[in-house]
């Protein structure tokens, strides 16, 4: 199986996905099935195999890796967001995203007294400059 096989068997075909197999990559959800159909070992296998489009990458170096790097090795970047969410979604990385970092990078009372808009183009503000990475756990 490719990494783009991998990535398009995973995903749900239907609008109806329970929020505990959605995640939110800031520039859209990605939706998985229920049941996954590949297990965590699997997909790790797949993924230290793979051969990248523009370069290669060791996601289990323990170093942190953003949708941009991953976009190079798997050939797009939204295949790439997908393709972290779902390796998140196993329990391979941990995901880590501007709504995911925000509330350990700033006061509480910062979060809680910033409009909605404001937060939410600071978070698009910092997803598009490639605040969105995973790093293996």
């Amino acid at each position: 199986m490719t990494l783009h096989e991998l990535i398009s068997n995973s995903l749900s075909d239907t609008a109806e996905v329970p929020s505990s197999d959605m995640f939110d990559m800031v520039f859209f959800k990605v939706p998985f099935k229920p049941a996954a159909t590949i297990n965590k070992e699997a997909f790790m296998e797949i993924a230290k195999k793979a051969e990248g489009e523009h370069c290669n990458v060791d996601l289990f170096d323990g170093k942190e890796h953003g949708y941009m790097e991953l976009g190079g090795w798997i050939g797009d970047q939204q295949q790439a967001m997908i393709f972290m969410a779902l390796g998140a979604h196993l329990g391979v990385f941990e995901l880590r995203t501007p709504i995911t970092m925000l509330p350990k990078m700033l006061p509480t009372d910062t979060m809680a007294s910033m409009k909605p808009e404001t937060l939410d183009k600071m978070v698009k503000s910092l997803a598009g400059r490639g605040a969105i990475s995973v790093i293996a756990i």
